[in-house]
């Protein structure tokens, strides 16, 4: 009689053992399977965040090179514009009205004015031509002389506000 209540405790110990041990069971693999199910759309959400981010990567990558190209090609074009010859027809800058005050020494006295209007004592051109000279150099009539371009290039103008690459892009908070 001890013995069969012994047994039929032990057995009912067992079930129940068994009926936690299933119970337990069946409660780990529900949460593995709401993890898991959670960590794949985690997944997937991160998996579109990265292609998002690859199309940026892409779009802004074009438009940069594309941005630097034009700033090259513009500051190409300024270069090949401040090497290239002046428009205007370039002659000495000197004033246009002659004074003796101003003519160097000695072309008062060797290359001065000559009398005759012929050829001056230095073998230079006469002054009494039509035109004023200034240290033997023949000079245009003021009213036919332009100012001249500067030799250097000025300093660079500010540039104008250029189009930003970033443009268009804005960067979101997570669309959760």
């Amino acid at each position: 009689k001890i013995v069969g209540e012994a047994r039929s405790r032990a057995e009912g110990l067992e079930r129940d053992a068994r009926a936690k041990a299933d119970a337990l069971e069946r409660d780990a693999q529900e949460k593995h399977r709401v993890a898991m199910g959670s960590l794949e759309s985690a997944r997937a959400t991160l998996e579109r965040k990265v292609e998002d981010l690859r199309g940026f990567e892409r779009e802004y990558r074009t438009r940069l090179k594309s941005y630097l190209e034009s700033q090259l090609r513009q500051l190409e074009t300024q270069a090949d514009d401040s090497l290239a010859p002046p428009r205007t027809p370039a002659g000495p800058a000197l004033p246009p009205s002659p004074s003796p005050s101003m003519a160097p020494a000695g072309a008062m006295g060797m290359g001065g004015p000559s009398p005759m209007g012929g050829p001056s004592p230095m073998g230079g051109p006469s002054p009494m031509s039509g035109a004023p000279s200034y240290g033997g150099q023949q000079q245009m009539s003021p009213a036919m002389t332009q100012p001249m371009a500067p030799v250097r290039p000025a300093a660079p103008q500010p540039m104008q506000q250029a189009p930003s690459p970033m443009r268009g892009f804005l960067i979101d908070e997570d669309d959760n």
